[in-house]
């Protein structure tokens, strides 16, 4: 039975890497089963690769609560809350004014209105240049079937997504 296992991400994009000086090194426990025993792979280790080959750790980022660890599992392997990244230990993933952007836009009745009008002057003009094409009178006009698909779809972008709630 054949298993690859590659614990180096590039520092610059994150993406699975070749072994290199300065790329991150993350391996957790549950790679221990993946890994041979005559394999050169630290388990479970996490940290930036060195040019000799090793791996440097900064304190903290493989031990202690999971809100002080990188990566997005513990290194014993568990889901945890994704805090910190392992390539610029230990700031933070993003800082909390900008997670509260990001996690959760607040719209205001006034922002809400004018995202309605849009669209539904976005809608009006689309109607109107395709009540006017050439193909659609020669077709005469739109289906019931496709009206009733515009408003639900009309509807559907008022309300905007189910989980927003």
């Amino acid at each position: 039975m054949f298993l690859e296992v590659n614990p180096n991400h590039s520092k610059k994009t994150g993406k699975f890497s070749k072994k290199k000086a300065g790329n991150v090194y993350s391996l957790t426990k549950n790679a221990e089963d993946d890994v041979a025993d005559d394999s050169e792979l630290e388990v479970p280790a996490r940290g930036v690769s060195t040019s000799k080959g090793t791996v440097a750790s900064k304190y903290g980022s493989q031990t202690g609560s999971p809100e002080k660890q990188c990566g997005r599992l513990t290194i014993d392997g568990d889901k945890k809350p994704k805090t910190r990244r392992c390539r610029d230990y230990p700031k933070n993933y993003w800082n909390e004014g900008e997670e509260r952007e990001v996690v959760a836009p607040n719209m205001n009745s006034t922002d809400e209105v004018y995202m309605k009008s849009l669209i539904q002057r976005e809608v009006e003009q689309a109607l109107r240049g395709v009540m006017n094409s050439k193909a659609l009178k020669k077709q005469g006009g739109c289906s019931w079937e496709k009206i009733m698909f515009a408003v639900r779809d009309i509807a559907t972008a008022e309300k905007g997504r189910k989980d927003e709630a």
